[in-house]
């Protein structure tokens, strides 16, 4: 039994299975909070990087409340366009406007008795912020060009990966709006920042395929994606893994068959304990980082008996890496 589920069940039992998963302690202990949160009805917000979860933790919360069963909505605010933002979340009357045929219910509508995600609600133009706050705080709202206010029983949950707090101070994102919805906050870490759940996620992927993680891949392959710093956290996890699926020459996954998004910063390099205890590699003061980088995994090849798998384990990067960085 995962920590995730260890921690729902002291407070929930039986209620369902979760579908984010980590063994993450830390995270483990936001967790156990997160599902004390989702009974109540208060509105909360998850940050974190993309990639790393926020909808579907946000989902596995409307699962724990007492709404499961209801709609769960998600509104993708960086794709409403701002001239029918209104229109979409809170709907229309008919004539309202050019091409307003007959009269629509708003997401929001279609969600009455459940929950509504804010996906990066960051993105949200500041009139529609203003609207939006009036719902949350009073459970009314109303149509484009409607005369009367409508009744909507929902719960909010936002979710982003920019600093609020920060384009609050810049003006960009409502301060009464920002203490709505933070009445509780939940930060996802990187996928980076808690590597013991590579591989329980990676196992968790395949396993939603009927697949077993140790016939698929091969060790040096689950090796190097445990070395990977994954920029794209869990979504490029999925993503490399159902590629080098589809892709594999042979009966398993080797670790040439991954194919990384390559990250903005250069990987980190451990030093493996053969090279530290003196091995000369031949460094000196104005080499650039290239010309290092490459001295260090020459000396970390022939340290481990020029075999590129144990070299790239000792350096805590893939195989492929180490081969292009040595240029074969």
């Amino acid at each position: 039994m995962s920590p995730t589920t260890q921690a729902l069940r002291v407070v929930q039992e039986g209620a369902f299975e979760p579908a984010f998963l980590t063994s993450d302690p830390g995270l483990s202990r936001q967790l156990a909070q997160l599902w004390k949160i989702a009974r109540a009805d208060a509105p909360f917000l998850i940050t974190g990087p993309t990639g790393t979860g926020k909808s579907l933790l946000a989902r596995d919360a409307h699962e724990a409340s007492r709404r499961a069963g209801r709609p769960f909505v998600v509104v993708d605010c960086p794709s409403l366009p701002a001239d029918l933002a209104e229109s979409i979340l809170f709907g229309h009357e008919k004539g309202a406007f050019t091409g307003a045929d007959a009269k629509k219910l708003g997401l929001l509508a279609t969600a009455d008795g459940g929950t509504v995600l804010l996906d990066e609600l960051a993105d949200l133009p500041l009139g529609i912020q203003a609207k939006l706050l009036r719902v949350i705080q009073e459970k009314v709202f109303r149509r484009v060009s409607a005369n009367d206010e409508e009744q909507l029983d929902v719960r909010f949950i936002g979710a982003t990966n920019k600093d609020l707090a920060g384009m609050v101070q810049q003006g960009s994102f409502r301060l009464d709006l920002y203490h709505r919805l933070c009445t509780w906050t939940l930060s996802l870490p990187p996928l980076a920042a808690r590597p013991g759940d590579i591989r329980l996620l990676a196992a968790a992927h395949l396993r939603k395929q009927g697949l077993v993680l140790e016939n698929e891949l091969t060790p040096e392959a689950i090796a190097a994606l445990q070395g990977h710093d994954w920029p794209g956290n869990v979504r490029e996890l999925e993503n490399v893994l159902n590629a080098a699926l589809a892709l594999r020459d042979g009966p398993k996954v080797e670790a040439s068959d991954l194919r990384f998004q390559r990250s903005k910063e250069y990987p980190v390099l451990h030093l493996p304990d053969q090279i530290a205890i003196g091995t000369p590699l031949g460094i000196r003061a104005g080499d650039n980082f290239h010309a290092a980088q490459k001295l260090l995994v020459e000396a970390t090849y022939r340290a481990c008996g020029d075999n590129y798998s144990a070299a790239a384990r000792c350096l805590g990067v893939t195989r492929s890496t180490v081969r292009r960085i040595l240029g074969v």
